[in-house]
């Protein structure tokens, strides 16, 4: 097996990255505040004047959905800064269970593969993040999980295709392809990997992703932990070592993308848990 140079714990950049997520989050809650004025005001405005150019029945309206977006708005924000806080702490945890290895196994969740482009950078860091627990001993195997989603090929098929070049060897990389969202990329490989004999099983993904999922995991009292990707490594994907791969193999015919299976409402129901199979 290939050895790869030790990058090292990088949290500087990975606080750079935290902070940028910070501004822009902050800063989205002053759209509405631009958005919806107070349309109070402009309702009594118009009445003192004895204009015609409101109607206060319409007003009474738009004030209603302002509300409603402003509520909803907050809410977002409030989750928005829920997830800011956990990727404070993604570094250290990926530092403490890194340390709490071997796993058995490590889950990585697809991403979409478009053959025009190649790898693209988030793809490139899993793999390379895979690659680089297994070859330090801190993982044994890994799952690559997701089907043909967005794009014609199956994800978790075209990961392990790159994994394989890097140096994974074949009879330690497993493929789950029914997955279409980052709650069943958990949900179906833990499935997979009980069958298989596994037991301590860690998720091995971005830090962004790694928060979102742990809520799931955490409601759902999931047998696994995370390790997420650190940011020196996502920031050395596009070195040597991705060499072109034949992703024939990974190619499904008669491919109907995700969006026109799916409308947005049932897409945002699956990205949180509710359509996984029984």
């Amino acid at each position: 097996m290939k050895t790869l140079k030790n990058s090292g714990q990088n949290f500087i950049l990975n606080y750079i990255y935290i902070f940028m997520m910070i501004f822009f989050t902050i800063n989205t809650e002053s759209i509405w505040a631009q958005v919806c004025p107070n349309i109070n005001e402009i309702a009594v405005l118009s009445v003192n004047n004895n204009s015609c150019d409101y109607d206060l029945s319409e007003i009474a309206f738009e004030e209603t959905i302002c509300y409603q977006a402003k509520e909803t708005d907050k809410r977002s924000f409030g989750e928005s800064m829920q997830m800011i806080i956990s990727l404070f702490r993604q570094p250290f945890i990926s530092r403490k269970s890194q340390q709490n290895g071997p796993y058995d196994l490590i889950i990585v969740p697809g991403f979409p593969y478009h053959q025009d482009k190649g790898a693209d950078l988030i793809l490139k860091a899993r793999i390379k993040w895979a690659y680089y627990l297994i070859s330090k001993g801190i993982a044994n195997n890994v799952i690559f999980t997701g089907g043909s989603v967005y794009t014609p090929y199956i994800e978790s098929r075209i990961m392990a295709l790159y994994a394989m070049e890097l140096g994974i060897p074949a009879d330690h990389i497993f493929c789950e392809t029914r997955a279409e969202h980052s709650t069943e990329n958990v949900v179906y490989s833990l499935r997979m990997a009980k069958k298989m004999g596994f037991k301590k099983i860690a998720i091995a993904t971005g830090p962004y992703q790694s928060a979102f999922l742990s809520s799931y995991v955490k409601e759902h009292s999931l047998p696994v932990c995370f390790i997420p990707i650190t940011i020196a490594i996502i920031g050395t994907s596009n070195s040597n070592g991705f060499l072109d791969i034949d992703p024939s193999t990974a190619y499904v015919e008669d491919f109907v993308s995700l969006k026109e299976r799916e409308t947005k409402s049932e897409r945002f129901q699956g990205t949180l848990g509710n359509n996984i199979d029984e």
